[in-house]
């Protein structure tokens, strides 16, 4: 059942969350993450330390997920490979791979004109 569900659509299973605001694709977030194949093999980790970027400089499904999560937010994210990296694969990613991300949205930066905002912990 995942692996048709990761043919169709992105999927979140979240574990817990707080109420607050969630980022633009203009916002920078700072997140515990690790990323996995649905068979379990580690592709990518935060190796459980906090690791800020820009929402719109991960893969479209990432991106969009953090859009909509509010800050706080520890789930799952299951993303198909339309979503991830696509056709083409990257690096240690196959072409058309789905992937799972584990993930702990902590803090959210917003960006308003020319000042930023922090919204603590």
């Amino acid at each position: 059942i995942l692996s048709l569900l990761l043919s169709l659509v992105m999927v979140f299973s979240v574990m817990s969350s707080m109420m607050s605001f969630t980022a633009t694709a203009a916002d920078t977030v700072s997140v515990i993450y690790r990323g996995t194949f649905p068979d379990g093999r580690t592709f990518d980790s935060s190796r459980g330390k906090e690791f800020a970027f820009p929402v719109s400089g991960v893969v479209p499904g990432f991106s969009e997920a953090l859009q909509v999560l509010p800050e706080g937010t520890k789930c799952k994210i299951y993303l198909p490979w339309n979503l991830a990296y696509g056709k083409s694969g990257t690096r240690g990613i196959p072409p058309y791979s789905a992937l799972i991300f584990d993930v702990e949205l902590i803090i959210e930066y917003h960006e308003y004109s020319s000042s930023v905002i922090i919204y603590g912990k």
